[in-house]
């Protein structure tokens, strides 16, 4: 009864599926986080990772454009989330938003990321084949299913990476 009460409580979080650590994954995406732009983005767009990651890891099948129309409004932010038409992803998005610590939002909001990029360059760094016509995610046989890991690699990589700039939109792919 008590892991059926937390797994409703992890449903009502957007922390759905299996509930084996993917609330802690989640919070220790945020622990090194120091106010910095690296860490702001790293706990900001983790969040939503280590959860996508999660549920690609335990067999949920994720298309590229399926997360694609998650993660761009997400990163885009409060004015990006509002202007979503269909009201269940806007509100599971606010949800999963929400669960960020208040300064980091305030902080991630503030730093006016270009989410257009940021989006691509982490759709980019995800193992990805064609299936039945459409480009699919699939998960990353060298972190073992170990989605935080996975999240703090693509992040790692992104930030050491000179020619990214969070708020240059200049290298931005122009397919949405």
């Amino acid at each position: 009864m008590a892991r059926s009460v937390s797994c409703i409580v992890a449903i009502a979080l957007f922390l759905c599926g299996t509930c084996h650590g993917r609330v802690e994954q989640t919070q220790d995406i945020c622990k090194d986080y120091d106010g910095t732009p690296q860490t702001t983005i790293t706990c900001y767009g983790g969040t939503f990772l280590v959860k996508m990651l999660s549920e690609l890891n335990s067999g949920e099948s994720k298309t590229v454009e399926h997360v694609k129309s998650n993660l761009l409004p997400y990163l885009g932010g409060p004015d990006a989330l509002n202007a979503l038409e269909h009201k269940d992803q806007k509100k599971g998005l606010t949800d999963l938003r929400n669960t960020v610590p208040p300064d980091v939002v305030k902080t991630y909001d503030s730093l006016k990321v270009c989410h257009v990029e940021l989006t691509d360059r982490i759709l980019d760094a995800i193992p990805q084949k064609e299936v039945n016509g459409q480009m699919t995610l699939i998960p990353a046989p060298k972190y073992h299913s170990n989605a935080f890991q996975q999240t703090m690699s693509i992040f790692d990589t992104l930030m050491q990476d000179k020619a990214y700039d969070e708020r240059s939109c200049a290298l931005v792919k122009h397919e949405l």
